[in-house]
């Protein structure tokens, strides 16, 4: 039996966190676009609101009110994060573009643009909140609960399997990875996981009396 360890629940409301922030921001942008500058005391506090933005936000608000279809970024997120499991299959990278672009409607050209927005809002000095494991064709969000990636790994059994019953065996023939790469491995074990955690019988939902 998985014991659903308090680290998943920890990251899974810092991350949802950080969706509202996304969405908060989209809004806040959109509310500024549509509100007219005023002059004066009213000026004066219009002003005020923006600077009360923590210094990584007010920057951040900035460079995300310049890409084309930032609007569609909190929709996006929430694809990325809970439909493809926070992480990019590289090996199928215009495979998976496109299947971002299809469902967000964000254009392909524009993908690497969304995926950096927590680079933006939410930077760690200097990194990159996205990295790529040794040995595995896969980009990965950081600080990321482990049971979602399993949503995102069998999405891609689904999608990318070459046999009938949309197995994991499948989707290992499809995928053709080099021997000693460890990619499909880890996204067996992160649907195992999920499945775990979601299963009747975790302890998620009750402890074994």
């Amino acid at each position: 039996m998985q014991k659903f360890s308090p680290l998943y629940i920890a990251l899974h409301a810092e991350l949802m966190n950080r969706l509202l922030v996304i969405k908060s921001c989209v809004e806040y942008i959109l509310l500024k676009k549509h509100t007219p500058k005023q002059e004066g005391l009213a000026g004066m506090l219009q002003r005020l609101r923006e600077f009360q933005l923590p210094e990584n936000l007010r920057e951040g608000v900035s460079e995300l009110e310049k890409k084309p279809h930032f609007y569609r970024y909190p929709f996006f997120w929430q694809i990325y994060v809970y439909l493809f499991g926070g992480f990019v299959l590289l090996s199928h990278k215009e495979e998976e573009y496109s299947l971002l672009s299809s469902i967000t409607g964000v254009p392909i050209a524009e993908i690497d643009d969304a995926l950096s927005v927590f680079d933006l809002l939410f930077p760690l000095q200097g990194e990159s909140w996205h990295n790529v494991p040794g040995k595995h064709k896969l980009s990965l969000l950081k600080l990321f609960p482990i049971p979602l990636r399993g949503i995102g790994g069998n999405f891609r059994r689904q999608i990318y399997s070459n046999d009938d019953e949309k197995t994991f065996e499948g989707l290992n023939a499809a995928l053709r990875l080099p021997a000693g790469d460890y990619t499909f491995n880890e996204m067996v074990k992160w649907n195992n996981l999920a499945y775990s955690v979601l299963s009747k019988d975790s302890n998620l939902v009750r402890d074994k009396e």
